[in-house]
């Protein structure tokens, strides 16, 4: 006696309104109420506040907030900066040491201070699993950067070889970032 599964599978899958190719068939009497939708009152987000990751990212946020502008990137613009403005056209491995180097100095002046004290601000009234000492959080922010900046190091050291595989000596450094 052979075992009609094949049948059983169209039998189940057209009782549940499913074709074979795994859709649902349009069923015109189906539709979408926006109006009614767009009326109702919208659900409020729910948003872990126990989330060390997210709130440290929120933390180190601010502290990138004061380095861009004590760097003057992205002054009155609106949106996120380019990568060549933030690290600049040419991304060696010595230029990302100068550029966390230069970050470690900012830290250590007291206009840096102010933006700690305001991340640090911002665990008042949270449990205290998210309460972290300025030193911890400028050295996470420090790591954190520092592998960024790795990141873009290969990224950019990847695409400059490419770049001047294809393109030669013809176009200058300058002519590459526009690529990024």
């Amino acid at each position: 006696m052979a075992l009609d599964v094949g049948g059983r599978v169209q039998q189940l899958r057209a009782a549940s309104g499913v074709h074979s190719s795994g859709v649902r068939p349009h069923k015109p009497s189906a539709t979408f109420n926006a109006e009614g939708y767009l009326a109702r009152e919208p659900r409020t987000p729910f948003v872990p506040l126990e989330n060390e990751r997210l709130f440290h990212r929120h933390q180190c946020s601010v502290l990138l907030r004061g380095w861009m502008s004590h760097k003057h990137i992205a002054d009155g613009q609106s949106g996120s900066p380019a990568l060549s403005t933030f690290f600049g056209d040419h991304f060696s491995e010595e230029d990302q040491k100068i550029h966390v180097a230069a970050v470690r100095d900012w830290q250590a002046r007291n206009e840096e201070q102010k933006c700690v004290v305001e991340a640090l601000s911002l665990s008042n009234g949270l449990t205290d699993c998210l309460r972290r000492g300025a030193a911890v959080l400028n050295d996470s922010f420090i790591q954190a950067l520092s592998d960024y900046c790795e990141w873009y190091g290969g990224r950019w050291k990847f695409y400059h070889q490419r770049f001047q595989e294809t393109a030669g000596e013809r176009w200058s450094p300058r002519g590459f970032c526009a690529f990024l």
